[in-house]
């Protein structure tokens, strides 16, 4: 599960919470959120990653249920190799996000922060940042 949730300092940005509970498979999820900028459920995808020496990248895509479009959110999480054991990581990690794919009622999002992935008792991912719409 994924929730999200966005307060806005106006009509054209907002702080943003997300907390993606990643499935069994590792390879997504579903979110709920609450707030103004997104909606408020739907389905989670990874699309790409890769965990090298120093540093794990992945893309998730966010297609929302009531069917008002998507985003995609790619996090950067550089590792410590004696914070990495034979199953993985041994403790928490954090690094960066950015929106970097948007389609329909989200088309003209952009936004970024700060990811905590946490693997005990269950892999999640949480996502603090602010999200803003900008004119194309």
């Amino acid at each position: 599960m994924v929730a999200l949730v966005a307060s806005c300092g106006g009509s054209s940005s907002g702080e943003v919470t997300i907390e993606n509970v990643v499935s069994e498979d590792l390879d997504g999820g579903s979110f709920t959120a609450t707030g103004s900028m997104i909606c408020e459920a739907g389905d989670v995808d990874t699309t790409a990653f890769d965990i090298g020496e120093t540093l794990w990248w992945y893309e998730d895509v966010y297609r929302c249920a009531d069917n008002s479009g998507s985003f995609t959110l790619r996090g950067e999480l550089p590792l410590n190799p004696s914070n990495w054991g034979d199953d993985g990581p041994t403790e928490d990690l954090e690094g960066t996000w950015t929106l970097t794919g948007r389609s329909g009622d989200y088309g003209n999002l952009e936004g970024g922060g700060t990811v905590v992935v946490d693997f005990e008792p269950d892999w999640v991912e949480s996502y603090v940042g602010e999200l803003s719409e900008v004119d194309e």
